[in-house]
C-alpha cells in the first residue's frame, strides 16, 4: 500500500542565507527575531498554491462610507508594509462593524506598521469607534 502524501508539505529552503544571516529585523521602532518573520513571511506550499499568513482586523466605524473612503486611500502605506488586502466584510447584523482580511507578506514591516503611532490616528479620521481586535494567522 502506498504511503499518503500530506496535503500540506513544506518547500525545500532553496535560499537558507535569507532566513539565517540576518539576525534581527527593525521595523518601525519595534524588533523582531528575523527566523519568525522570516517563517511567517514565507510561501509555504499546500496542495498545489503558496500560502502566506494573514492578518484579520475586526472594528466598528461611525459611518462606512466615510471610513472606507479614508481606508482606501491609505492603500499605498499598507502595501510599503508588506500588507496586501484580500476582503473588507460587514457584519450583516451591525454593518458599521467591519473585519479586514490582509494577506501579510513581510511580518516585521506588518507589525511596525500596525503598531506605529499613525496608524491611531488614521483610524480616529476615518471614524473609528472602538479598539481595534487585531490577529496575525498562519
Amino acid at each position: 500500500m502506498p504511503v499518503p502524501t500530506p496535503l500540506c508539505a513544506p518547500v525545500p529552503n532553496h535560499y537558507p542565507a535569507i532566513y539565517t544571516n540576518i539576525a534581527e529585523t527593525a521595523a518601525g521602532g519595534v524588533t523582531f527575531p528575523c527566523a519568525e518573520a522570516a517563517w511567517f513571511s514565507r510561501g509555504r506550499y499546500c496542495t498545489g498554491r503558496f500560502t502566506m499568513g494573514y492578518l484579520l482586523v475586526r472594528h466598528k466605524v461611525k459611518e462606512f462610507d466615510e471610513w472606507k473612503h479614508v481606508f482606501e486611500a491609505h492603500g499605498e502605506a499598507q502595501r510599503k508594509a508588506g500588507l496586501r488586502i484580500d476582503k473588507v466584510m460587514r457584519n450583516a447584523y451591525e454593518p458599521n462593524e467591519v473585519f479586514l482580511l490582509f494577506e501579510v507578506l513581510d511580518l516585521a514591516k506588518a507589525r511596525g506598521f500596525v503598531f506605529s503611532p499613525e496608524v491611531p490616528r488614521a483610524q480616529a479620521e476615518s471614524g473609528v469607534v472602538d479598539k481595534p481586535d487585531i490577529y496575525f494567522l498562519t
